[in-house]
């Protein structure tokens, strides 16, 4: 993100004028872009009906329409019970390494063993967007992130809300969900702790996280 080519594809995708001009025309209304996104996707996302929908989908300049929706995915979805059963092959086959993760939760706790730099198996980290360099809110308070963890988003309205006296108001975590499945996704190695069962450790991944706390993480804590 951070090369010439890089910056200068997200400066063309930031010009987005005529292409939205060209769909208010066919929509003939105004537009309200309720998010923008740059760098997984070259996308909006607005509120439509289904007859919009169906004019949009045959522009030119519109790749596809999809429906935001929630989706209950639980355990079984990633089909994995080899993992669970020990039988994927070895540990160092499934380590993640050259992957970020991002996870979008109640937050994370960066104190955790769960995300730290070098692991208990002595695994060292390599920050790949370069030593020092975090994202969000790690920008500012860098002494929450590391080589492991490399950036931290949270939002105003949540952390507004959530944030104890005396804490940077950032996406930390004080519901204890976040931490669990980042951990889950992306821990660093960790020893000599009660379990129920056993699976791969991702000791190589790199970790992103975006604080979305709704009521009902409440249920978690």
């Amino acid at each position: 993100m951070h090369s010439s080519a890089s910056q200068t594809y997200v400066k063309q995708l930031q010009q987005r004028a005529s292409l939205l001009s060209q769909v208010q025309s066919v929509l003939k209304r105004n537009l309200v872009i309720e998010n923008e996104y740059n760098y997984v996707a070259n996308s909006i996302t607005a509120r439509l009906s289904e007859e919009e929908v169906s004019l949009l989908q045959n522009q030119a300049g519109v790749r596809f329409v999809d429906k935001v929706q929630l989706k209950a995915l639980r355990p079984a979805f990633i089909k994995a019970p080899a993992a669970w059963h020990g039988t994927s092959g070895t540990l160092m086959g499934s380590m993640g390494e050259g992957m970020i993760v991002g996870v979008l939760d109640t937050g994370i706790n960066p104190h955790s063993p769960s995300f730290a730099d070098i692991g208990a198996d002595g695994y060292d980290h390599t920050n790949p967007l370069g030593e020092g360099y975090y994202l969000a809110d790690c920008i500012e308070y860098t002494q929450y992130c590391n080589d492991k963890l490399i950036g931290i988003w949270s939002h105003e309205v949540i952390t507004s809300k959530d944030t104890p006296e005396g804490e940077a108001p950032i996406g930390l975590d004080y519901h204890s969900h976040g931490s669990h499945t980042a951990s889950t996704a992306a821990s660093s190695f960790v020893r000599n702790v009660p379990r129920y069962g056993l699976a791969w450790t991702s000791d190589g991944e790199h970790l992103m996280i975006n604080a979305l706390h709704q009521e009902s993480a409440r249920t978690w804590q």
